[in-house]
């Protein structure tokens, strides 16, 4: 039996009740939520973070299928700066671990807009991304509103090569969806003042925390 979002937003309320989040009674609960986040297009930042915690100060507790999912499910919230505050957490006899590198490689590409080796480290890391639903269009809509608020015109082929080549029917889709318009091989993106809104800034960390997993990532 999987129980429906609303189900879940109710059985979340008293584990995230305060001093409740570090009940490590709850684990197995919170891991059966990332699973349910995993395999539909929820997601709920302030759960996986107290799950992240409670591995940290119950190390022998951490499950690293659920971690991944984790971390991976934060990539897809870009441009909120989630994935750092969960790496910031993460038990330290973790943050070497290879496959955690790859996520936060493949983040750096994102941000950093090097889409064309983003694409290419997502189908390096086809295993890793295949864990969770919905990663590829999830990134592709981040990648569309930097689009939307960097250019007023853009080049066709180009911009489907920033969105991993796909093909005509999926690249209509998103012309659609974003109202841009096509003439003679080139985007015209409307006014940019439409995509533009202000950012909620949810916390404020010391990104040291995470620099050995950064720059282990980008060796």
């Amino acid at each position: 039996f999987q129980m429906a979002a609303e189900e879940w937003r109710e059985k979340l309320i008293p584990i995230l009740d305060g001093i409740n989040g570090y009940n490590p009674v709850n684990v197995e609960t919170l891991e059966e939520y990332i699973h349910f986040q995993a395999s539909s297009d929820k997601y709920n930042f302030e759960a996986n973070l107290t799950l992240m915690k409670l591995y940290q100060f119950q190390p022998h507790k951490y499950d690293h299928d659920v971690a991944l999912k984790i971390l991976l499910k934060a990539v897809m919230a870009l441009p909120e700066t989630h994935l750092p505050l969960l790496l910031s957490v993460l038990p330290l006899n973790q943050q070497s671990n290879e496959d955690i590198n790859r996520i936060v490689t493949m983040c750096g590409h994102l941000e950093a807009c090097s889409f064309s080796e983003f694409w290419a480290s997502v189908e390096e890391n086809s295993d890793l991304v295949e864990k969770v639903t919905g990663f590829k269009q999830e990134t592709k809509k981040f990648v569309t509103e930097l689009l939307n608020t960097t250019y007023q015109n853009v080049d066709v082929d180009m911009v489907k090569t920033y969105l991993g080549r796909i093909d005509d029917g999926e690249f209509q889709d998103i012309v659609k969806a974003n109202k841009w318009r096509i003439e003679n091989g080139v985007i015209y993106i409307r006014g940019q003042e439409e995509h533009i809104k202000p950012k909620r800034i949810l916390a404020k960390i010391d990104f040291d925390n995470v620099s050995n997993i950064i720059s282990t990532a980008r060796t």
